[in-house]
This record gives structure tokens, sequence and C-alpha cells, in this order.
């Protein structure tokens, strides 16, 4: 395909993102026109394939190799939404392993595609929970697609049913690729859940009889729409895989990617089935599912108008709709927390929320928002560095960045600066929020413990360095740019009387204990999962002392 010199970075409107080189491979043949490559800039991390699919500019990113999952996801996003500001919304497209049950006849090749389903908006991160007496809990929940995405689902489900679908065109593309050729992939075979793999790299020394005998169909490829399952680890069991569908209602298939991306990234996501997330699993279906998924994403951008598109919000239009501007700036492009992405130059201080996990998940938004003058903040902008052995305090990093260590090595952790931001006067601010009509309205409809916003901490530019204590080597690992709240102080709203929610008889608790965003709320108090600061009240102004420590071991996190 020749290229052609290529619209400004502003021109680009859809993002497409997979995880796997097959998967990149795939998606450039849905290109109609490639675009030639933009300039790089030297803080990009991504190397993008621009292009043309029918009306819409397209920007295609895949993740570092070996670096799949559910942080790697986000931080390519992040980073895309903000070297191409005109992005309505994304695709994630690649493969995933599958969940074939009474209802859904999933197959190798099938298509699955993230569609609202019962209790969950089209993607459940199953590893997100509490452990509780009786068994897993989960919690949290993940935006539905955009409704635009949604809308486009439903013209492909009415054209497939009067035989107007161009899915089989679009595929045909990829068909005459001996790499993505359907006598390549090998049979189809589902063994029973229980039934482990005998070893090898086939199922040849696979019982026969272990095999689960299914009907002939005459579609070859069929599109199933509902729950997909994201995660950060990869499922190769099938008593597993049966056991966590059964317990998130029915999901259609398991990946590693969308949970990370769908409420700072709005996207559809489109799986193509590889294997079906057991012992069995293997790599020779990938290419010809990459291909099948790909073929869909294309049919998703082809019924979309250009004129739809452009009269759509962009993504970080769409985040500040839900967030509220002040005066107080960064330097980076985002604050990172941990489900969500908001503007640099916006926060959430001030704000009532009932979850103090995912604070932006659930919350009163409140006008005026806080000036400049309301708010103390101190910016520590030199690097920054700690050195520890402490379990506790690797705990606690490795929650925040998911990092994988050994209890013996050492870890070396990076900040080119941080801030700390404390609301002004709380009391007063909350006395103000009381007197609004709005607030008593949703406080009332709350039966859950009500906190009010006052502080966060955060870091930005961050790096890791992992010593092995038995060799004398560093590996390295990089994370995205932007800044990352790692903490949040928070006043508890306490009524008077039991039961009552009438803000009357309503005060804020003191304190000012730093709640680390990685620990769920009703865990307990744990010493490990709450960050102690150096800092006076709320109501005073802050003292630049500039250190925090984790726990018992008074380990010193300097920032």
């Amino acid at each position: 395909m020749s290229k052609r010199r290529c619209p400004s970075r502003e021109d680009y409107t859809v993002g497409w993102m997979c995880a796997l080189p097959v998967e990149l491979a795939a998606a450039r043949e849905m290109l109609d026109e490639e675009h030639e490559t933009l300039d790089h800039d030297a803080n990009e991390n991504n190397i993008y394939t621009l292009g043309r699919v029918g009306e819409h500019n397209v920007v295609i990113a895949c993740l570092p190799a070996a670096k799949t999952g559910l942080n790697s996801a986000t931080a390519v996003a992040v980073e895309m939404n903000s070297v191409f500001p005109s992005i309505r919304f994304g695709l994630m497209v690649g493969i995933g392993g599958g969940v074939p049950s009474v209802e859904a006849d999933i197959r190798l090749g099938d298509v699955v595609v993230s569609s609202p389903h019962k209790q969950h908006g089209g993607v459940v991160q199953y590893d997100l929970g509490k452990a509780t007496p009786s068994g897993f809990e989960q919690t949290g929940f993940i935006n539905s697609p955009p409704r635009i995405l949604l809308n486009a689902v439903s013209n492909i489900q009415a054209n497939q049913w009067v035989g107007k679908s161009r899915f089989s065109e679009y595929f045909s593309k990829l068909t005459n690729l001996p790499a993505f050729a359907r006598e390549n992939a090998g049979p189809d075979v589902l063994f029973t859940a229980e039934y482990d793999h005998e070893g090898g790299a086939t199922c040849e020394p696979c019982s026969k009889e272990k095999v689960i005998e299914r009907q002939s169909r005459s579609q070859e490829i069929m599109v199933h729409y509902g729950t997909i399952a994201s995660g950060n680890q990869i499922i190769r069991d099938g008593a597993t895989r049966d056991r966590i569908s059964l317990r998130l209602g029915g999901v259609l298939c398991f990946e590693m990617e969308a949970a990370g991306l769908m409420d700072s990234f709005p996207c559809l996501v489109i799986r193509g089935i590889c294997d079906y997330a057991d012992s069995h699993k293997n790599k020779r279906w990938q290419p010809y599912a990459a291909g099948t998924a790909a073929a869909y994403a294309k049919e998703v951008l082809s019924v979309i108008p250009a004129a739809e598109v452009a009269k759509s919000r962009t993504i970080d239009d769409i985040q500040e709709t839900l967030i509220r501007d002040i005066k107080v700036t960064s330097e980076p492009s985002h604050l990172v927390v941990p489900g969500c992405l908001i503007p640099a130059k916006s926060d959430f201080l001030g704000s009532l929320t009932t979850d103090s996990l995912f604070p932006r998940q659930d919350f009163h938004v409140l006008p005026p928002p806080p000036s400049a003058s309301q708010v103390d903040m101190i910016v520590w902008t030199n690097d920054h560095r700690i050195k520890t052995s402490s379990n506790r305090l690797q705990d606690f990093l490795e929650r925040l960045v998911n990092l994988p260590r050994s209890p013996s090595d050492f870890v070396e952790f990076d900040v080119h600066g941080s801030r700390c931001c404390i609301l002004k006067n709380s009391g007063e601010w909350f006395e103000n929020l009381c007197a609004k009509e709005a607030t008593r309205r949703w406080v009332e409809k709350q039966s859950t413990p009500i906190y009010l916003v006052v502080g966060f901490r955060s870091f930005w530019h961050r790096s890791i360095s992992v010593l092995s204590s038995n060799e004398n080597d560093a590996q390295q690992i990089s994370f995205f740019p932007g800044e990352l709240v790692y903490a949040v102080q928070y006043r508890e709203l306490k009524f008077r009387w039991f039961q009552s929610r009438n803000l009357d008889s309503a005060q804020l608790q003191r304190g000012n204990c730093w709640q680390s965003l990685f620990r769920e709320r009703g865990e307990g108090d744990d010493e490990e999962d709450v960050i102690q600061a150096g800092l006076l009240e709320p109501e005073q102004p802050l003292q630049p002392d500039g250190k925090v420590y984790i726990g018992e071991d008074n380990e010193v996190f300097t920032v």
C-alpha cells in the first residue's frame, strides 16, 4: 500500500489499540489508505501507524513487546490521547480466550464484542474485589462503550439480519495471506473443563474421550455480544474459567487490557477467540482470530458517518464535563487515579464521595470549584529516590505500580516531582455545601458512608529499578508520563442521630490520615494500607517537610 502525506495530528479522530504484533499486522491490513509517519517527539514512547478506514482517520498503536496487561494498556492510551487530542473514541481489538456455554456457542475464530449485559457495562475486571468469609466479593464498575459505538453495533446487527453485513468482504483481505488462512489454524477442539492438557506443543497426546462433541453449524464465524472479563493474569484452566464466569453472571471471553481503558479511554472491545482459556491453549489460532476481530472493527467504522464523529466530543471534552476546573496546575498532562484519568488542570478537592477507593466513580459535583486561593499546595520538582528492602514498603510499591519482585530484591523508586494539595478551611467549605439543595438531595439518597475529599498526594514521571540481591545487575521498568495520585485525605460525614441523613445533623470528623487508593473501604485499618503524612490539620497552613512514611517500619518516602 502506498503512503500519502498525513493530515495533522488534530485530524485523527479514532484510536485503535492492540496488544500483540499479530493484532497490529491485522489492523494495518484493514486500512484503506496508510499515511506517512509524523515527526516523533522525544517524549513519546508509542510508535503509531496512521491511516484511513472509510471516512475516518485512524491512529493505531500496539503495546510494547512483553508488556501486556492493564497498566501497559492505560499507559499507551494516555499517551495516544495526549498526542492526538481530537480522538473521539477508541477500539481495543485483538484476541481473547473464549468461554463456551449452553447460552453461547462460542467457537475458535468467533468474535466477541463488549456490550452492556445484566449488571455489567460490557467489561468487568474479574480480579478486582475483596476476600470475605463468604467468598470473593466483586467491587467497582467499569463504564459502558460510548453511545456512538453502541449505535454502530445495533446497525451491524440489523445488517446481519438482512444479509447486508460486509464482514466477509473485509475479512477476505486477510484470508489471502497465508499466515491468516483458516487451514493453518488447525482443528477446533474443546475439552471438558476439568481435563488438563497432557503436555507437549499440541493436543495429540490428549484423550479423545474428553473432547466435547458439538453440532456443526452453517456459519463459520459468529459474533457474540455481552460481557468481557478483563484482568492482569492469563486464565489457562477450564474449571477456573467456568467458576469465574458463573460468579460474574456469565462472560463470553477473557483478556488482559480492557479494564485499564474503559474509564479513561472510552472504547469498544472486540476480541477474536483464539483458545478456550484452558490448559490446552496454544498460539496456532491467534492470526486467524486477530483477523476476524480486525474485520469486525472495520465494519464498525464503516457504519459510523464521519459527520456524527465530528459532532461528538473528544475524550478530553468528555472528561472535563465530569471534572471541575480549578486554577491549580502542574507539569504533567494527566492525573492518573486507579480507574480513571483526570486532566492535570483539574482535581477533585472538595468533592463528596461514597467511594474511598475510586473517588471519581461515585461523587457529587460541587459548584463552584475551589480556586487556587482556597488550596494549599506544595510542589517538589527535583528528582527523588528511595531504596529499600523492607517487605512492607515493597508491598506498597508493588500494589502501586504492579511491580514484580522477590522478597530479597532491593527496589529503587524514582520520581521526577510530586505535589501535595490540601483544601483550606474544609469546615467552612462543608457548611457552604450543606446550604445547597442539590447536596441535600444527594446525601439523602446515599446509604453508605460519605466522605469529603480534603487533600491528595501525587508524584509524576516515575520509574522503578529492581536490583537482585543475587546478581549485580538491575532491571529497569519504566512507566508512562503523568501524575499518579497515590493517597487521598478524607473527612467522613457523621450524623448526630442514628440513621439520619439530614445535613442539619451532620458534622465532619477530623483527622489527617492519608489513605492509599489501593485499599478497599471495609478491609480494616491495617497500618500498611494507610499512609501517615507529616502534616498539620487541614485548616492550618502546610509545612513543607515533604516526608511521608509507611506503617510501623518508619521507612521514609521523601517526596
